[in-house]
């Protein structure tokens, strides 16, 4: 629909103005029965011959058409021009990003999650003729942005990531990659290309025989792991070590194995954040001999809105009503 209101809610505004009606029509009656309870209506009528009551119906009416247009005013009303899409070279990038709570540990500095970040947020500058598309996980994934050149909105869900955001725990990098490839909105393009970040802290051995299957239909998974092999003390939010049912200290260490796994099985490169630019520089050397297709971008639209003419008239009509003395003037009535 090319005609529509941005803001719908607004238009409840609407139901003010029969509420408006009946309070003036009752006020009407309000004076009619105060002349008569004064005495002769003829002699009272007398008392306010220079009151115009055409006048003061009039203010009213300019009133409410003014309310009525400050009502679409708010609302909006707008058009959707035709579609101004962007044309680009460039390829469909997918990022899993791990969001369990092992990514809070600090064996990196500040934290797993933080490094992350960082890298990201480079990697991201990196590609500005690729779309990108967010998959959170934890012990579930979902995908929380999908494919779009819109790099801002892209970080600004980066910056926002958290695990209090997610709430099945746990680490489950099989549905990572499984939605992940979900994400990619044409699934003509013969290559597609995964960026899982994460400490590979995964149990189930389905994540790397997953890898292979998804490789089969054209999926690259370049892994990033995060942490360290030797590992680190998990800690509470108050800051305390974490301990297992045995009272044991709970360690969360790197799974190189299975990220390197995940890679390997589909042609991908396998990266630690002990330098951002060398691991970029060894991901963007991989997706380099991948054929770059035309990508339009369908998410710049333009509308012409239409909210500033209904609020002009409704002030020129407020201030016509202003002028409008409510005794009788030989030049008006």
């Amino acid at each position: 629909m090319n005609w529509h209101f941005e803001n719908t809610e607004t238009l409840i505004a609407f139901l003010l103005i029969p509420i408006v009606i009946f309070l003036f029509w009752q006020l009407l009656q309000w004076k009619k029965k105060a002349i008569r309870s004064i005495g002769n209506p003829k002699i009272v009528q007398s008392l306010f011959r220079n009151f115009s009551e055409k006048n003061f119906r009039l203010k009213f009416i300019l009133c409410c058409i003014a309310l009525s247009l400050l009502v679409l005013g708010a609302s909006n009303l707008r058009h959707l021009d035709p579609q101004q899409s962007i044309e680009r070279a460039g390829i469909d990038i997918v990022i899993a990003l791990d969001l369990s709570n092992s990514m809070l540990a600090d064996d990196e500095r500040p934290t797993r999650l933080d490094r992350a970040k960082i890298f990201l947020e480079q990697f991201i500058q990196s590609h500005p003729n690729d779309r990108i598309a967010w998959v959170f996980f934890a012990g579930r994934a979902y995908v929380q942005m999908p494919l779009t050149h819109d790099h801002a909105a892209a970080l600004t869900y980066l910056q926002q990531a958290h695990p209090d955001n997610i709430t099945n725990k746990g680490t489950n990098i099989a549905d990572a990659l499984r939605t992940g490839f979900h994400a990619f909105q044409q699934q003509d393009i013969k290559n597609k290309t995964i960026l899982l970040v994460t400490d590979g802290e995964e149990h189930d051995e389905n994540a790397a025989a997953l890898a292979k299957e998804l490789s089969s239909n054209g999926v690259m998974v370049h892994s990033i792991g995060v942490g360290t092999p030797a590992g680190v003390n998990l800690k509470s939010y108050a800051g305390s070590v974490r301990f297992d049912k045995d009272g044991n200290p709970i360690v969360s260490k790197l799974n190189e194995k299975l990220l390197k796994q995940i890679a390997a099985n589909t042609n991908g490169t396998y990266n630690t954040l002990d330098n951002f630019g060398n691991a970029i520089k060894s991901i963007n050397s991989q997706i380099a001999g991948i054929e770059k297709t035309p990508l339009v971008d369908k998410n710049y639209t333009n509308y012409t809105t239409y909210f500033q003419y209904f609020l002009f008239v409704a002030f020129i009509l407020l201030a016509i009503e202003l002028f409008i003395p409510e005794k009788k003037v030989k030049w008006l009535f």
